[in-house]
């Protein structure tokens, strides 16, 4: 188990106002988040994403391991919306795993790109200069 370190703390903190920025300014609905939930997954994914990001940190996961990680669900969670979302419309509303998808796939997208965020500040802020 690694103890935790000042970088830590700014990592979170960075992450959490990235992401918390992006959806507040939007961008969820931007790239494509239905307007009804287009905040709500930004705000819940975000909070999924700090305490899967703590417990890979807690579990003393290497930051090389914790990034691998977290870009592979991030590009796995932007598929499985992506294709949500082209079923769900060509089923003119009709498919409702195809609409779970698209909504989950946007949780996990947030919660992914927290994690992705962290990892890399974290690093970015623990080097010495």
């Amino acid at each position: 188990m690694q103890h935790w370190q000042r970088s830590d703390t700014g990592a979170g903190l960075i992450a959490l106002g990235a992401t918390l920025a992006f959806t507040s300014a939007g961008g969820t609905l931007a790239f494509g988040a239905h307007p009804w939930w287009a905040l709500k997954v930004g705000y819940l994914g975000t909070g999924i994403g700090a305490l899967v990001w703590l417990g890979m940190r807690a579990l003393g996961a290497s930051g090389r391991v914790r990034l691998a990680l977290a870009a592979t669900a991030l590009l796995v969670a932007a598929v499985a919306t992506g294709v949500g979302k082209a079923r769900f419309a060509a089923s003119f509303a009709e498919d409702a795993v195809a609409g779970r998808f698209w909504l989950i796939g946007w949780i996990a997208v947030m919660a992914a790109a927290f994690a992705v965020i962290a990892t890399l500040a974290g690093t970015m802020l623990g080097r010495k200069a």
